[in-house]
Formats: C-alpha cells, structure tokens, sequence
C-alpha cells in the first residue's frame, strides 16, 4: 500500500472542498490501475481517516469504470442498510452543476456490495425531488467483479452510460464526484468530504469535479 500511495498526488486543506481532478477519457481500466493517470488522490489525512483503499477511475464514451482496492479483510454485506456492513457508495453529477443547492436531474447515487444480497449486487438508490426525478436505473447496466484475498478484496465495476442520465462525455467534460466507502466495524473512507460534517448525498455542490482528458 505504502509504495502505491506514492503516486497519489498532494493536496492542500484549501483546495478540500473545491477540489478538481484530472481523470483520463477513454475506455476500460490497465490491469493494474492504480497508478497515475487513472488513481485519484488520497484525502484521508485532510478529513482525519485511515485510509485503506485505493480508487482508479475513467470514462469513456460507453460509460464510467471504477476500481476499488480494500487493504482489509472482507467481512458482510449487507441490504438495504448497506452502512452495516462493506459496502461502497458512488456519487456521481454528470453535468457537475455547482450552483445547485438540491439534488438535481443529473444526479446519481449508486452502492457496489463486494457480495450479493437477496439478489442484490449493484442498484441506483438516487432519491430526487418528483420534478428531477428520472427513474431509476436497471441493474443490468451496473457491472461489478469482485475478487477477494487474505486481507484485501477489489471490485471492478462498470457503470453504462444508460445508468447515467445526462452523461455525454463528448459535450460535457466534468463530472461531479465522491463516495462513501462503509468498512463493518470502522468507520467510513470518503474522497473529498466527510458525511459526518456534510450530508454528502443531499449536496452535489460540494462533490469534486472530474475534469475528463484525453490522452
């Protein structure tokens, strides 16, 4: 873990909540991504958390690919109330609109379970006002590979662009950003805020912003 957080480039507490970052525009993920361009930064120490996981990311034409890496043991999944057990929560604003106060139409709240649960792997669990509102996505566009060891699990998942309202990345080149990474028996991993001082799945103003660049 130590040698991978070398490549995790430094941020500043000044740039925590207005934070942008370079993500590469193209399909699928290296076999091994977590490295630059595709890992994002480490913000752990900012928000006063152990940090045991690491988060590669692109996006390409067909969709959004994540990777996750967990330095600790899995343990439970659990649904619907995924804070129970391991469970990872991804925030996702494909027009990164950060004058919106509310959840808007753009909006997406997905949760990947490193284990299946009453037929239940990965869901959109996005709650929007009935004028926003769009329905919600069919899990067969939400794709997730888990792969488990000793004292460590990984997910690789796949989010298609028809899970992504408003996701063209072509016309728009930032998306907003974050996610909630619940560890049973410890306390969360977030990216760039902390659901304790912000309600981080009401505030898509605060999410970090994806800035999406080709190579």
């Amino acid at each position: 873990m130590s040698d991978l957080l070398e490549d995790i480039p430094a941020f500043t507490a000044a740039s925590f909540l207005d934070m942008v970052v370079e993500v590469p525009c193209h399909e699928g993920l290296p076999k091994e991504p977590y490295r630059k361009p595709y890992l994002l930064p480490d913000t752990s120490m900012l928000m006063e958390e152990e940090a045991t996981a690491l988060v590669a990311i692109s996006c390409g034409l067909q969709g959004i690919y994540l990777a996750l890496l967990v330095e600790k043991p899995f343990e439970e999944a659990v649904f619907p109330e995924v804070y129970e057990g391991d469970a990872w929560e991804v925030f996702i604003d494909t027009r990164d609109r950060k004058t919106a106060g509310v959840l808007h139409k753009f909006c997406h709240h997905f949760v990947f379970l490193p284990k299946e649960v009453e037929g239940v792997q990965a869901c959109e669990m996005t709650r929007l006002r009935a004028e926003d509102a769009h329905p919600l996505c069919d899990p067969k566009f939400l794709q997730v590979e888990a792969m488990f060891k000793k004292k460590a699990y990984e997910l690789r998942v796949f989010i298609d662009k028809e899970a992504l309202h408003g996701y063209d990345p072509g016309q728009f080149q930032r998306l907003g950003f974050t996610y909630r990474l619940h560890r049973k028996g410890d306390s969360p991993q977030h990216f760039n805020l902390g659901s304790q001082e912000y309600g981080i799945e009401k505030h898509p103003s605060l999410w970090a912003s994806l800035k999406l660049t080709k190579e």
